[in-house]
């Protein structure tokens, strides 16, 4: 944790658990010290460019850049701490970050350097970087320790957390899910009971969201957060009108299980296909044994099985393969693509389900009715929902 002790931070169980394995404070200097590769890399270029006869690296400077009257403050960025549980993330641990980085060390220029913001914490004395963590790091890694900056003064780490949490928010610049751990450590933001609730599900169902927290085989990661929400909004299987703090989604917990049990070391569950298979079970829900039985399992097992070792094996394919690729309509597409599935499955493995008969009794398989795709689909276009997404109803007294 860098120089602080545990008891030193206000932090929830739940922020605590989801970050257990990073160093949440900590300055630029001691961050390259963790996470080496970037700034050894950057120095075997330098060399290689001071080697040069045409055109040799020379160190960066602000001398000269600003007018006398209207001069930046410079700030050294040696002094400047990020505190990821103030709400920074780390410039060195996002792979889609690491590219950007170099490129503006490579080509690091101190006319086109846009000032970090600074929040100046006046009880500690103390500065954090709240945006502009990868630019600082890119400097260090020219030797350029003294930059332009911002500097807000700020008393509380609620003031310094809603600067990240609406920073650039047209852009999305944040990531979801660093939005998430932020909302799960701050008890007074609206959302935090639901994403309470949601990290609870992750436990339950045995998944995580980021993926410092991955366990092949026992903890996945499943990717999309703004997926998992709505999968739990709109499938989750909770009694329908259950506020989001209440939630426990059974359907999604078990659509998780189907998975993990199909692909036993999963380390990436695309949130696509939760959404779709928990989709799935939901509209199936009249017609499948209880997802709280062992009776739906070995029955989701068989058909698991079935589309893994007849129509795609890659997990990663099955969004394209099997046509549920619209990103605002996983669900329901999904739904309908293993609604077809099914009756494939069913047909191939029990050539008999269509002569079923009356009786009394649970019966094993069904075939899915052509109206029953049409009611689906008709739900799912309907621009007049109204109550929960539409489920197939139960097929009283057949035994196949």
């Amino acid at each position: 944790m860098s120089n602080y002790e545990e008891s030193e931070l206000n932090l929830t169980d739940e922020y605590r658990k989801i970050t257990a394995n990073r160093n949440l404070r900590y300055t630029v200097e001691e961050n390259f010290r963790l996470y080496p590769d970037l700034l050894k890399n950057h120095q075997q270029w330098l060399e290689n460019r001071r080697k040069q006869k045409k055109n040799p690296w020379k160190k960066p400077t602000f001398d000269g850049i600003f007018l006398n009257d209207y001069a930046m403050p410079m700030v050294d960025i040696r002094n400047v701490q990020i505190r990821e549980d103030w709400g920074q993330r780390n410039a060195l641990t996002e792979s889609s970050r690491e590219s950007k980085i170099r490129g503006i060390a490579k080509h690091f220029d101190p006319f086109k350097f846009q000032p970090i913001e600074i929040c100046y914490i006046e009880k500690e004395q103390t500065m954090i970087c709240w945006d502009g963590g990868g630019r600082m790091h890119a400097a260090y890694m020219n030797g350029v320790y003294e930059v332009p900056a911002v500097v807000r003064g700020v008393s509380t780490a609620e003031q310094a957390r809603e600067l990240f949490m609406t920073q650039d928010q047209n852009n999305h610049a944040i990531a979801e899910y660093d939005k998430f751990i932020q909302i799960l450590n701050d008890p007074k933001h609206r959302s935090h009971n639901e994403y309470k609730a949601i990290y609870g599900i992750c436990n339950s169902a045995g998944f995580c969201l980021g993926s410092e927290n991955i366990v092949s085989g026992s903890t996945p990661m499943v990717q999309g957060f703004v997926i998992l929400k709505r999968a739990i909004r709109t499938f989750g299987g909770d009694t329908y009108g259950t506020s989001a703090p209440e939630r426990k989604a059974p359907n999604l917990c078990a659509a998780i299980a189907v998975i993990k049990n199909a692909f036993p070391d999963l380390d990436i569950i695309p949130g696509s296909v939760c959404e779709a298979l928990t989709a799935f079970i939901h509209v199936m829900n009249n017609n499948l044994p209880s997802v709280s039985t062992p009776l739906f399992h070995e029955r989701m097992a068989l058909f698991m099985r079935w589309i893994v070792e007849y129509r795609e094996s890659d997990l990663s394919k099955w969004t394209t393969r099997f046509n549920f690729d619209s990103s605002n309509h996983y669900g329901s597409q999904g739904a309908m693509a293993f609604m077809k599935l099914w009756n494939e499955f069913v047909k191939a493995t029990n050539p008999n389900a269509g002569n079923c008969r009356s009786g009394s009794g649970f019966y094993r398989y069904i075939t899915i009715e052509d109206w029953e795709f049409t009611m689906i689909e008709s739900y799912a276009c309907s621009s007049n929902k109204k109550g929960p997404f539409a489920q197939i109803p139960q097929r009283h007294d057949l035994v196949c």
